[in-house]
């Protein structure tokens, strides 16, 4: 489910650029307003666009209860940050937002913000702190001001691992609330990727915890088998808290799991060593490749005619890299980039 206040605009979410298409059918159960209430099943969309430090996503998500009536979701967001050195960082930045709600009986509604934002990264650590204003319209046709303030860590100790802590403070005309949350991720060297967030908040619109907990099995390059449950908290929409659970079958046009596409072929060696070939048609002097196998340490890459190669001790699995392109954060041409949750973009690589 698409729930929440969105914090920015649909800027750089364009179609005709999306490095990402998928398609989510399934079912769920959950409260959507008072009025709907129970079973449905649902069509959800996603597209994603991503180039270096600039990323962006738009997800669609259409409803029918089996009680009757349906409900529509869509939240796009965006990201943009600029170095202001050539390796770490600080980055310096655009994020927004925006949100809409509509149901069958009900008055629409939404959100749009957008602000500054500024990153660092630290070997395995990113810190971010952003803020946003902007305005919400409610389900009873009134408009508010909004303005938050985030602060956001992440910890990336190994490859299948990663961790992160979040606090935002929110206003929005008499609301008052602060939100904290825990989130832990898991993907090993089997095709299985858990994602579990608990959240609480204080200050208005406090009702008790909330959090989520989803299980993604990529049975091939392109379908996925996808299950959450959670609890989500009131939003400053007007939307009361409740519980949820769905599951279904995700469909990617382009191989949302970053298999590797001709422009970049892994041979394994042995069962501990593999050889990456990959294209990078850009004049660059020097070429490494930094992954989350030994704390994004790059390793420079050899050319050999049109491909530049590297051999490098991984056993099966899934990992995350990028390139660093004399000096500067990139992908290989071809290749579909992911973001990394602060604005940048990382790739996957599949060691069958």
């Amino acid at each position: 489910m698409i729930r929440g206040v969105g914090v920015a605009t649909l800027l750089c979410a364009s179609v005709l650029e999306a490095q990402e298409a998928s398609l989510f059918l399934g079912g769920s159960r959950a409260r959507y307003a008072d009025s709907l209430d129970g079973t449905a099943a649902f069509a959800a969309v996603r597209l994603t666009s991503g180039r270096g430090l600039r990323a962006g996503e738009l997800d669609a998500a259409f409803s029918a209860f089996t009680s009757g009536g349906w409900a529509l979701q869509v939240a796009g967001q965006t990201t943009i940050l600029w170095r202001t050195q050539r390796r770490h960082g600080p980055y310096l930045g655009f994020t927004g937002g925006a949100a809409l709600n509509a149901y069958q009986g009900g008055t629409p509604s939404g959100s749009i913000a957008a602000g500054p934002l500024v990153a660092l990264a630290a070997g395995p650590t990113y810190l971010s702190l952003g803020t946003v204003g902007g305005a919400v319209r409610r389900v009873d046709s009134t408009w508010s001001p909004l303005a938050s303030l985030s602060a956001r860590w992440q910890w990336q100790p190994a490859r299948a691992l990663s961790a992160d802590a979040a606090l935002t403070l929110t206003g929005s005309d008499t609301n008052r609330l602060a939100d904290m949350s825990l989130g832990l991720r898991f993907g090993g060297q089997v095709p299985v990727r858990i994602s579990a967030v608990a959240g609480t908040r204080i200050g208005d619109l406090a009702d008790g915890p909330w959090g989520s907990l989803e299980v993604v099995w990529q049975a091939t390059s392109v379908v996925s088998i996808e299950a959450s449950a959670g609890r989500f908290p009131e939003d400053l929409a007007g939307f009361a808290h409740g519980l949820y659970a769905q599951a279904g079958v995700r469909v990617a046009t382009r191989g949302a799991t970053g298999l590797a596409p001709p422009a970049l072929t892994v041979t394994p060696l042995d069962s501990n060593r593999v050889r990456v070939a990959l294209r990078y048609r850009k004049t660059a002097h020097a070429l490494a490749i930094s992954g989350d196998w030994n704390g994004w340490t790059a390793v420079p890459l050899r050319r050999e005619g049109g491909r530049w190669i590297v051999e490098l001790p991984l056993a099966r699995g899934v990992y995350q890299y990028a390139l660093v392109a004399d000096g500067e954060w990139t992908l290989p041409d071809g290749v579909r980039g992911i973001a990394d949750g602060f604005g940048g973009q990382v790739a996957q690589l599949i060691v069958p």
